[in-house]
């Protein structure tokens, strides 16, 4: 496939960002703000970023999005948490965990998980970027690393957390699995750790996203829709 073709995940203080031109990585490095995301991928044909972009309000309910994501990745469905809706994602950034759980909960029945929490600045960040221009909707676009795992599995999700002994061993094998071609990029996402506290799991994320895109044959790598 022709252009250029990005996967991004947040990580402590940042975003790892990956991009692979012709089976080989070109670049893999650390950034970190988001706009600092959007100009290294200005003429990205495509740029697949794990955080929720296109978010309901309360009206609206769950994003259908999220719900397909559960269905496709079956047992392993919960690590798809429900995004914030705009409600929460707009309550002050000094708000605390129960804060907007309680806003969460008391607007669609369900509570904020500490990990949707956790991630609010960094939603926020991207939700107001994406907001001032709508154009990038274009060509950034939400996906979600365990779609890509199982995309290029063959259609079967991984079976262990990613934190687990056996979880990121288990990623790298998709990432590098039969017809891939891709070990070397999965030996060189091993070696790095993005500044990101020494943890190589968002490069191994961004990974997935960036080489799910990159392999034609498994397309079922991006949210069914970033508006839903």
């Amino acid at each position: 496939m022709s252009g250029r073709y990005f996967g991004v995940d947040g990580c402590a203080g940042g975003w790892a960002l990956v991009e692979l031109v012709g089976g080989r990585p070109v670049m893999h490095l650390f950034v970190a703000e988001f706009a600092g995301v959007l100009e290294r991928t200005k003429d990205a044909r495509l740029v697949l970023v794990d955080i929720p972009i296109g978010l309901a309000d309360a009206a609206r309910g769950e994003r259908r999005c999220d719900v397909l994501a559960r269905k496709v990745l079956g047992d392993r469905g919960s690590c798809v948490f429900p995004a914030p809706i705009r409600e929460v994602v707009d309550l002050p950034e000094r708000c605390t965990q129960a804060e907007a759980s309680a806003r969460q909960r008391q607007l669609t029945g369900r509570g904020l998980t500490m990990q949707a929490y956790c991630l609010l600045p960094k939603i926020r960040e991207v939700d107001s970027l994406m907001r001032q221009n709508p154009r990038l909707q274009e060509t950034v676009r939400e996906s979600h690393p365990e779609l890509c795992f199982a995309a290029l599995n063959g259609g079967n999700p991984v079976q262990h957390g990613k934190l687990s002994q056996e979880g990121r061993p288990e990623r790298l094998r998709s990432i590098q699995g039969d017809g891939n071609g891709l070990k070397e990029e999965s030996e060189y996402i091993r070696s790095e750790n993005l500044q990101c506290q020494e943890n190589p799991g968002p490069a191994v994320e961004a990974g997935s996203l960036e080489v799910a895109q990159n392999n034609p044959a498994r397309r079922s790598y991006r949210q069914p829709s970033h508006t839903q």
